[in-house]
């Protein structure tokens, strides 16, 4: 169960921001403990300033929110914004490359509770929303408009195949040893988004979700707004007070209801393979060596590696690295420092990035970038974007990226076979 049933009436509120063009951010956080669901979503409005900075002046990273570091924000920051670190050239064209709101209501909702707590309220707006929303609350979700989308197209099977034989031939070569390739899935759609985005969200059932309309001019159409729905299951950054963590993916298998237990332990089998805990262990090391710039000396472990968790359409193997924050360094010098995540570039980070951008058909723009907040006490949380459905309001388009680590042992149609499974999240909403 998710929050967006118990509050149907939160959902009339978002679509009737969508409608008027007014942006938005609501990150959901949906944690199954022992068989009980608990659900609290943190909601931003009204932004005091937006920093939208479309891809062709991206490439240099945070620039534009220095100075903004000590306030309420939230937003998403695009795969290609630290391209210049990299020596990679930055997209023409796409979706933004940082969306960012300083808002000026913050409300957080939570489930067990059914309660709306104002967080954040500078210009005295907060109560006009928790007077909708009260007033609302008996309303029924079938009131909004369902999305409609069809045709999805993607890369073809052989240039799937392609594409991997280059980046093996390029791991034998020594060029890199793991490279995660990606390919977005595309369609049409009509109607208004909010109600197929409380469907993904409520399928997905993940810690790291979010609705986010991006809106570079309130009030008005531009070419760089998304809505942006994130079903994530995976945490790319968490920085409270010095302490940072970090919890990679890697390793997914489908989940299914119907398997029987023999099924099932075959399958959790299967995802704690050799090759799984291979590709995790990568990972692992690649983000301990980005937090040993950032952290005390002595202070990055791994508490977990190789934890088998599960959400509502997968099961996944994660690790989490925790370091302590240097003296003076900010979520600011800690996102730049780690990012793009190492889970969505492969290892070593430089080569991997650029074996993607040779590979790859087209830039990924939101997708493999990171979604969350910071607070004006310096904490900060983010995602990373996957499992994601990133829509071009002007183009009326619909864009679902999938992928996977690639290795030198990895099998294409095992491979091909698991972006599927990934892409489960979208079929039939």
């Amino acid at each position: 169960m998710n929050v967006f049933s118990i509050w149907p009436a939160l959902s009339l509120f978002l679509k009737q921001k969508v409608d008027s063009h007014e942006p938005f951010v609501l990150l959901d956080s949906w944690v199954e403990d022992e068989g009980s669901p608990h659900t609290q979503s943190i909601l931003g409005l009204h932004p005091k300033k937006i920093f939208c900075e479309p891809p062709s002046n991206a490439g240099r990273g945070l620039a534009l929110l220095r100075g903004s570091e000590s306030e309420w924000g939230m937003g998403v920051i695009g795969y290609e914004s630290h391209h210049a670190r990299f020596g990679l050239d930055v997209p023409k064209d796409g979706d933004p490359q940082l969306w960012w709101m300083l808002p000026a209501t913050v409300l957080k909702f939570d489930l067990q509770t059914q309660s709306i707590e104002i967080i954040q309220d500078e210009q005295g707006r907060a109560g006009e929303v928790v007077e909708y929303i009260s007033r609302q609350k008996h309303q029924h979700k079938e009131e909004l408009f369902k999305i409609h989308s069809n045709n999805w197209t993607s890369i073809e099977y052989e240039e799937y195949l392609k594409c991997i034989k280059g980046i093996h031939e390029a791991i034998y070569e020594g060029e890199s040893y793991e490279v995660n390739f990606t390919y977005p899935m595309k369609a049409s759609y009509h109607g208004n988004p909010i109600e197929w985005g409380v469907s993904l969200l409520e399928k997905a059932r993940v810690p790291f979700s979010a609705m986010i309309h991006a809106v570079e001019t309130p009030g008005q159409l531009s070419e760089l707004d998304r809505v942006i729905l994130s079903g994530s299951p995976e945490r790319f950054l968490n920085i409270q007070g010095t302490t940072i963590t970090s919890e990679p993916i890697k390793g997914t298998i489908r989940r299914d209801e119907q398997m029987t237990d023999q099924e099932l332990r075959e399958a959790l089998k299967e995802l704690d393979s050799d090759k799984n805990r291979a590709e995790n262990l990568m990972i692992v090391d690649l983000v301990r060596h980005d937090f040993h710039s950032i952290c005390e000396p002595g202070s990055v472990v791994v508490p977990e590696l190789f934890k088998k968790r599960s959400f509502g359409t997968v099961h996944q193997l994660i690790s989490t690295i925790q370091g302590t924050l240097k003296e003076g360094t900010n979520w600011l010098n800690a996102f730049e420092a780690c990012f793009p995540m190492g889970s969505m570039t492969g290892a070593p980070k430089r080569a991997a990035m650029h074996l993607i951008d040779q590979f790859e058909v087209e830039p990924r723009g939101i997708y493999s970038g990171a979604i969350g907040y910071s607070t004006p006490e310096g904490n900060a949380d983010f995602n990373v974007v996957i499992r994601t459905a990133i829509l071009d309001l002007q183009a009326q388009q619909i864009r679902y990226h999938v992928g996977g680590a690639i290795t030198s042992d990895s099998n294409a149609e095992s491979e091909w076979d698991e972006t599927k499974v990934k892409a489960q999240l979208v079929e039939g909403l």
